[in-house]
């Protein structure tokens, strides 16, 4: 008897994986086509990277995600700040902080790209 309901729990569980997978695919192709328009009729730049819960990495770029990674990353953080105005919460560590965020960011998405590459599974939408 237990047995069976651990199994009517592993199929429940299964069932409910299956929706979100199904949810994540559906939403992830209307992301993208969202993206794709946004980049054809403003001429927007972007790159779009979206995980699934079992670790797969999904890509939309234009024109190429190196590009857009590369400039965002080497964007100077403190000339940002003084665009902006000083935050209520500035301090001389403020700016470390972001810098120290921004490099583990740009180590991050450099992981995932060299990633996908190695997997073959990179795809670059270019209009």
């Amino acid at each position: 008897m237990e047995n069976s309901s651990e199994k009517k729990k592993q199929g429940m569980i299964q069932d409910v994986l299956e929706a979100r997978n199904a949810a994540f695919l559906k939403l992830k192709s209307e992301i993208f086509e969202e993206a794709i328009e946004l980049s054809i009729l403003c001429g927007a730049e972007l790159a779009i990277f979206l995980a699934s819960s079992s670790g797969e990495i999904h890509c939309f770029a234009n024109p190429f995600a190196d590009t857009i990674i590369n400039r965002y990353t080497s964007t100077n953080i403190d000339t940002i700040i003084k665009k902006e105005g000083d935050s209520p919460c500035s301090s001389m560590s403020h700016s470390q902080t972001l810098t120290d965020c921004d490099k583990d960011k740009q180590r991050d998405l450099d992981a995932q790209v060299e990633a996908e590459k190695s997997k073959k599974l990179f795809v670059v939408f270019s209009m």
